[in-house]
C-alpha cells in the first residue's frame, strides 16, 4: 500500500509536457483541466503550433490566471 502512494505522489509530482501530452494525461494531471479543456489545448496546439511558455496555454480559449497559477510547476514545454 506504501509503495503504491509512493507511486502515485512520483507520478502526480513529474512535469507534463503540453506539447506532447495526449488528452488523457492532461485531463487527468492537471489541476482544473477535463476532457473539454483538455480536448481545447491540442486542438490549440494543431492549429497554432507547439507552445513556446508555459504560460502560452492562457490562450486556450477558457483557460485563464487561476487555471494556469495552480499548474504552473507542473506545465513543461520541452523534453
Amino acid at each position: 500500500m506504501l509503495l503504491a502512494v509512493l507511486i502515485h505522489t512520483w507520478v502526480w509530482a513529474a512535469p507534463v509536457n503540453i506539447n506532447t501530452a495526449s488528452r488523457e494525461r492532461l485531463d487527468e494531471e492537471l489541476s482544473g483541466i477535463g476532457s473539454v479543456l483538455a480536448d481545447r489545448i491540442v486542438r490549440y496546439r494543431e492549429a497554432h503550433g507547439p507552445f513556446r511558455s508555459p504560460d502560452e496555454i492562457q490562450n486556450v480559449p477558457y483557460i485563464g490566471v487561476k487555471t494556469f497559477e495552480k499548474n504552473r510547476q507542473r506545465i513543461q514545454v520541452q523534453d
